[in-house]
């Protein structure tokens, strides 16, 4: 009762019997009453057998292997890629980072070699740059000069390299004497 009127305090109240609570609670359909426990012979085997089939059909199931095979991307797929806009031209100066491109284009704007070319020729120099490696100003020129940028050979720099041998739990490894 007192668990009924904390969950139902706008249907019941404190002055409710328990036949009133039953009732009410019984005509809003929140409880109902249901045969339970009953269990009969043969709905149990039916029960049973339908489901080990069920069993033996979804092991079917899973032992089946399926196989891809298909290494290359399908034709449709490509066309719809590409039907209304194609991304992968890195030659388009649109499909490049801007920011990349800006950096390439001042810098070759700046360069005194290039005075007398024309915008669109710088363009099409600082698209072909960025289509053959897009970090290419980046390692080639710095703060906008045709100077050494980004390198590899200075400590801190270059790939990682996992520590190996006796102490490299420390981080260093066996170093070289």
């Amino acid at each position: 009762m007192r668990q009924a009127l904390r969950q139902f305090p706008e249907f019941l109240t404190v002055n409710n019997t328990f036949e009133q609570t039953t009732n009410i609670l019984h005509s809003k359909s929140i409880i109902s009453e249901d045969i339970g426990g009953v269990i009969s012979l043969q709905s149990n085997q039916s029960h049973t057998a339908a489901k080990s089939s069920y069993q033996r059909a979804f092991e079917k199931f899973l032992a089946e292997e399926v196989k891809a095979e298909n290494k290359e991307t399908e034709k449709e797929i490509v066309d719809m890629q590409i039907k209304d806009y194609d991304y992968k031209d890195t030659k388009n100066i649109d499909n490049i980072y801007g920011q990349a491109f800006l950096s390439g284009y001042y810098v070759e704007m700046e360069d005194p070699k290039n005075a007398k070319k024309t915008v669109e020729e710088l363009k099409a120099m600082v698209a072909k740059n960025l289509a053959k490696d897009i970090t290419f100003y980046t390692t080639n020129s710095a703060f906008g000069l045709k100077i050494q940028g980004y390198v590899n050979d200075v400590p801190g720099a270059g790939k990682i390299v996992d520590a190996k041998g006796k102490f490299k739990s420390s981080g260093y490894g066996d170093l070289k004497k």
